[in-house]
């Protein structure tokens, strides 16, 4: 299965939405540098200029969530 997003709002975001989502990646990579496995989500702001670009979802091993 392939998979891929658009990201659809993007002119709408904010200088600190955008910062906030490329430093979410740059954890991303210090975490799994670390062995951590983690993702990064995107998220829909549309208009709304304080709602966060990006989240971290860490991936434990031995839990059933």
């Amino acid at each position: 299965m392939t998979e891929f997003y658009v990201r659809l709002d993007e002119r709408s975001k904010t200088p600190q939405q955008i910062a906030q989502r490329d430093a979410t990646y740059e954890l991303a990579k210090r975490l799994r540098g670390e062995g951590i496995d983690c993702e990064v989500r995107e998220w829909f702001t549309g208009s709304s200029k304080t709602a966060d670009a990006a989240s971290l979802v860490l991936k434990l091993k031995g839990f059933d969530l």
